[in-house]
């Protein structure tokens, strides 16, 4: 929902309780939406002034949509937790940890006393508390309450029709329903907010306890189909970002497939003694194999609906219109390359191609700016700057190009080969040669024609980068390859450049760009030379997966390994690479040891987990992946490794250097709740390890 309040009012109090709202607390936070207060006395001031209009409803519809998670600026995206991005390591000698939270989580460097990320009573760093007071960093409550107050008030607004105050209501549901789930996913059993508490109320229904996973997920669940019923199929380009009908049906299928993973279903090893004031443990351990894979029939029902919703709705993997970007025209023309070149632009624009026939639901709240004290873009951070005089009238700086948040060599290593193989498994790729500095082929070579715009002519480059899927290339910026940014395509190169002013803040950490969030066409110079577009919410590729984990998980009599294929298959067709049976059956790139692995469900659930951390690569989801499938510790507590950055020649360039150090235990699965939230109920307990 394009809508940016830039009028937000400062919260002089707020009265939290246990996650829950009460009524005095309702009206600072709504008041934020309106010039109301500007007019009347603040004793006045009512939840129905909220609703006297259509025009003053909006403004709360807008509150509604306002806690959205910031995945855009840097400093509070979630997207930065995991092993794919990797910003300025200074920082943390700085002790700035606040410029780079969720690197920091990574690191270890969580507490209870002031959680990171803290959405359970929007706790966050200092910086932050000082300089955003009027909304504390993303307090799921209070979005909670506000979805409540609309909820409950929508229907006494005057000048609307009973349809659109059905949709309104169905969208203010949906968003209750997935804030609980975003805490779900961060804390585990939580606080159900189901009702506005009344300031007289008893205080056991003001100071509640935790519920039971399951029964969160169970509401969850109920909440979503209710606000489906009511929601419109799809919504027109001026409503872009309010959710639809088709976005919260796969919505929904993430959300079952959260509960069906073996973190959140049958999880001893990690939760068996972690007990209600009851006894009762919070977590379904004692899920056996057939409710488990009921679970995962629920999983794969959702999206088996949603993907049919979408088909029937025209929505379809993104592919880039011919012809591409005016840069690239000569090899067009020249009829050299087209079908690798047009494979890698479909790839490279389903991300700043915004609103296209393959996003579900996206966020739209983008930063306008370039940066507003709480971060910069993505897109800025991630941008790389232009060769100096590269290209005469072209405006030249840092800003809007910062050129310092990168991606970890683990991303490198993660892609396939071309033949559709992780690097273990294929048989032509050798680990003792991977590190062997080679050159490209030249202008001259035959072999040339089919690396035009993909890697430049007769470059010193690694033999690790060359023969990679497609994917390798449209989403990196690597050394002999090609940067698309500025309206131009120039040749990269990330050795050190000690002309180059600033080279410390200004560089990517490990030697390796991101350019999957960048847009080809923006500029540096000014944040208005930034082309803006919605980061992805849900995308039909993360569908498609979705149902190809559940089926491979459910696998049924009447179903075949067949079904689980062709649906993965659909994804990594458009990457073009060869089908799962294909590529894990050939002979002459299989290590024999590797053969028919696509047979197993144990195989195929390898396969899956690696398919997504390519396709959905730094787009927030495989932090949380590793973690509901119980591989973060493992994932998480290996250290950064990057190329030498500060050698300005290949042969010292690409030398493997620690560059970050990282630390995950058990514990760091589930966030600490905040200790002030626990100092003012006493019913709340704790989660483990903290």
């Amino acid at each position: 929902m394009n809508i940016i309040i830039n009028s937000i009012k400062k919260i002089k109090k707020s009265i939290l309780k246990s996650g829950l709202m009460t009524i005095a607390a309702i009206l600072l936070v709504l008041s934020a939406c309106t010039d109301y207060l500007n007019v009347v006395p603040d004793n006045t001031f009512t939840i129905e002034d909220l609703f006297s209009s259509r025009a003053q409803a909006i403004m709360a519809l807008a509150k509604v949509y306002s806690y959205m998670p910031d995945e855009d600026k840097t400093d509070v995206s979630t997207w930065m937790l995991g092993d794919e991005y990797i910003g300025r390591v200074r920082y943390f000698r700085e002790g700035r940890l606040d410029r780079v939270i969720g690197l920091g989580i990574m690191r270890g460097l969580q507490s209870a006393n002031n959680p990171l990320f803290g959405i359970w009573g929007g706790s966050n760093p200092q910086r932050l508390q000082d300089e955003r007071p009027e909304h504390t960093f993303q307090n799921m409550y209070e979005a909670i309450t506000a979805c409540n107050v609309l909820i409950a008030a929508i229907r006494g607004v005057p000048d609307m029709s009973d349809v659109e105050k059905d949709d309104w209501a169905a969208q203010a549901k949906f968003l209750k329903a997935y804030y609980h789930f975003l805490l779900l996913r961060q804390y585990g059993p939580i606080v159900i907010a189901d009702e506005i508490v009344h300031p007289n109320a008893p205080k056991e229904d003001v100071f509640v306890q935790r519920q039971k996973v399951d029964d969160v997920f169970n509401y969850i669940i109920s909440l979503m189909n209710a606000a489906i019923d009511d929601l419109f199929v799809r919504r027109l380009s001026l409503d872009y970002g309010q959710i639809d009908k088709i976005g919260a049906m796969a919505i929904k299928a993430r959300v079952l497939l959260y509960r069906a993973s073996p973190f959140w279903s049958g999880n001893t090893e990690y939760f068996a003694d972690f007990l209600d004031w009851d006894g009762e443990p919070f977590f379904p351990i004692h899920d056996d194999a057939a409710t488990t894979k009921l679970k995962w029939k629920d999983a794969l029902d959702a999206a088996d609906a949603a993907i049919a919703m979408a088909h029937a709705n025209g929505l379809k993997l993104h592919t880039h219109d011919v012809p591409v970007y005016l840069y690239d025209i000569e090899a067009f023309e020249e009829e050299n390359n087209q079908e690798r070149l047009q494979a890698l632009y479909d790839l490279r624009m389903i991300i700043p191609s915004g609103w296209n026939s393959e996003l579900l639901w996206g966020f739209s709240n983008i930063t306008m700016g370039n940066g507003d004290r709480i971060g910069f873009p993505l897109q800025s951070v991630c941008g790389h700057l232009l060769p100096a005089g590269y290209t005469p009238g072209s405006v030249n700086t840092r800003t809007g190009s910062e050129n310092w948040m990168g991606a970890t060599l683990k991303m490198v290593y993660r892609y396939y080969t071309e033949n559709g193989l992780p690097l273990h498994v294929d048989a032509t790729f050798s680990s003792h040669t991977q590190h062997d500095i080679i050159s490209t082929p030249s202008e001259t070579d035959d072999e040339y024609k089919r690396w035009m715009g993909i890697m430049q002519a007769g470059a010193s480059t690694i033999r690790l980068y060359m023969d990679r899927e497609m994917r390798f290339y449209a989403n990196l910026g690597i050394t002999g390859g090609f940067w698309r940014q500025h309206g131009h395509i120039f040749p990269t190169t990330m050795f050190h450049n000690p002309a180059t002013s600033d080279w410390d803040n200004h560089h990517f950490p490990c030697g390796v760009g991101i350019q999957k969030v960048v847009h080809p066409e923006s500029h540096a110079g000014d944040w208005r030379r930034q082309m803006r577009f919605p980061l992805p919410i849900m995308r039909l590729a993360d569908l498609y997966l979705i149902r190809a984990e559940a089926m491979n998980e459910y696998l049924d009599e009447g179903m075949s390994r067949e079904q689980v294929w062709e649906t993965i298959d659909l994804v990594r067709e458009r990457a073009g690479i060869p089908s799962v049976n294909n590529a894990w059956s050939d002979i002459r790139y299989v290590k024999p040891e590797f053969l028919g692995r696509q047979n197993t469900k144990e195989g195929m659930r390898e396969i899956i987990l690696q398919e997504r951390s390519i396709e959905l690569a730094f787009e927030g989801h495989i932090f949380w992946d590793q973690i509901r499938t119980m591989n973060a510790v493992r994932e998480f507590s290996q250290p950064i490794f990057g190329w030498n950055t500060r050698a300005d020649n290949p042969d010292d360039f690409f030398q493997l250097m620690m560059v970050d150090e990282r630390y995950f235990k058990t514990s760091f699965c589930l966030w600490p709740v905040w200790n002030k939230e626990l100092d003012t109920n006493s019913r709340i307990i704790q989660n483990p390890g903290w």
